[in-house]
């Protein structure tokens, strides 16, 4: 498979020929669920290293995406981006989570990310608080009642106890929230699919505050009571009758019970080199046509996992994306690139 650092190269080269003329996301995750193991190298890994030490992250609510490389004794050189533990000395500026780095608020921090007894840090800077343009146009998707999305992004809410967000064995970046202080956006779970009113209703209920326990998961793995992951977020938003998942909406566009916005081939996505190619050309003509309440969906390769989110606004002049996230450790007003988005094969689809 090639890398993502493969991937954005041709996609630029793509971008030359193809930048589209403007006319004025059972559950699931954006992550694997439990930790991987490494099985099948011919060696033992001596080192592990990324392209970029030294990371920049333009404004609150962007991510970088990281590439982790081991090199083996054999001398061989391995992908270890799903292997390796990523841990931040400050959440409140930047937050972890497998290969995806957010930036939570503006300064600088360090991410230590380790594989057994090797480590390597990253100085992380995030440059300046989001400001979401005044002047962008927002037609809004129809049968979509935007402020649920809105609702569980930025609702404001008070813990009786100390609870913890979720928390497996191969990320050790938690956050913890405290009694007496306000926190906004509704925590990641995979064990419900809440709306904001059932959420804050769950704080007064004992059971908020421990932490579960996923079956056939490693001790070191929990997760909250409430909340939601991505696909239960969309899911609420688009108050829709039955919980789906990042496979059911990518299933949905193909067989057409959602509304496909651009013009694309769902299964390019899983076919070779070429498809996957073409597949990104057309979705960077496809992502202009978003509207409010859209949403985007991805599914990796193999067919396993997959996250979605909603459109907020689509800042089609600067090619970039605000969206609603269910991600973790809670929900979040987030920013993509077009780029990003297509790199990472993000359909875009409407509710209809």
């Amino acid at each position: 498979m090639k890398s993502l650092k493969l991937w954005s190269a041709m996609l630029a080269a793509a971008l030359i020929v193809t930048t589209p003329t403007v006319n004025t996301l059972a559950a699931d995750g954006f992550y694997t669920e439990g930790s991987p193991e490494l099985s099948s190298i011919s060696g033992n890994v001596v080192a592990i290293s990324v392209e970029n030490t030294n990371i920049a992250i333009d404004t609150v609510g962007a991510s970088v995406f990281l590439e982790v490389t081991g090199t083996l004794d054999t001398g061989e050189i391995i992908d270890l981006t799903d292997y390796v533990d990523y841990t931040s000395n400050d959440t409140n500026i930047v937050f972890p989570y497998r290969s995806r780095i957010l930036a939570k608020g503006v300064g600088e921090t360090n991410v230590t990310i380790s594989y057994e007894d090797l480590e390597i840090s990253l100085d992380v800077s995030v440059q300046a608080p989001m400001v979401i343009p005044d002047n962008i146009p927002a037609p809004l998707a129809s049968n979509v009642d935007i402020s649920i999305a809105s609702g569980m992004v930025f609702c404001t809410w008070m813990p009786r106890k100390v609870v913890k967000s979720w928390v497996d064995s191969n990320d050790k970046t938690y956050q913890e929230y405290y009694p007496g202080t306000n926190y906004t956006g509704v925590l990641y779970t995979q064990n419900d699919w809440n709306t904001k009113e059932e959420f804050l209703a769950g704080l007064s209920d004992d059971s908020f505050y421990v932490p579960l326990q996923r079956p056939n998961m490693s001790k070191e793995f929990t997760q909250p009571k409430y909340g939601n992951d991505c696909s239960g977020f969309l899911s609420r938003a688009w108050k829709l009758s039955s919980r789906h998942t990042t496979k059911s909406f990518k299933d949905g566009i193909a067989n057409g019970t959602f509304e496909k916005v651009g013009g694309y081939n769902v299964e390019d996505a899983f076919t070779n080199d070429v498809t996957r190619t073409r597949l990104m050309e057309h979705l960077l003509r496809s992502y202009p046509f978003l509207q409010q309440g859209d949403a985007v969906v991805h599914r990796n390769n193999g067919d396993t996992k997959g996250h979605t989110f909603m459109i907020y606004i689509n800042d089609s002049a600067n090619k970039q994306v605000y969206a609603f996230e269910q991600t973790n450790p809670k929900a979040e007003l987030t920013v993509w690139s077009y780029t990003d988005l297509a790199t990472h094969l993000y359909l875009p689809f409407r509710k209809k």
